[in-house]
Parts: C-alpha cells; structure tokens; sequence
C-alpha cells in the first residue's frame, strides 16, 4: 500500500478518508489504517484513466 502507518498517523483528521484500494488489498492491513485513522475510510479502485481534480 502507498500510504505508511506512520503518515496515517500524522494526516489530518478529517470527517472521511479516501483511500485507493491496491490491486490485491491485505486487508489485516486496511484495518490497521482504519484503526489509526480513527474516522471513516472509503477504498476506491482507481482505474488510472481519470483524475477528479480539474
């Protein structure tokens, strides 16, 4: 997974968390960031085809 422990950790806290979806996810590890976060997560597969920011 691109993201750390540790900058989870250190990531604002914010109402929802975004989070893309590896292609074959651990999810021992997904919890473990939903643990640290402390707030909700959304994982997304991103396809590479498009970018939401303009």
């Amino acid at each position: 997974m691109a993201a750390s422990k540790e900058g989870m950790e250190n990531a604002p806290k914010l109402g929802f968390h975004l989070l893309v979806l590896p292609e074959e996810p651990d999810l021992d590890e997904l919890r473990s960031f939903v643990d640290c976060i402390q707030s909700a997560c959304v994982f997304v597969v991103d396809s590479g085809n498009e970018n939401i920011l303009p």
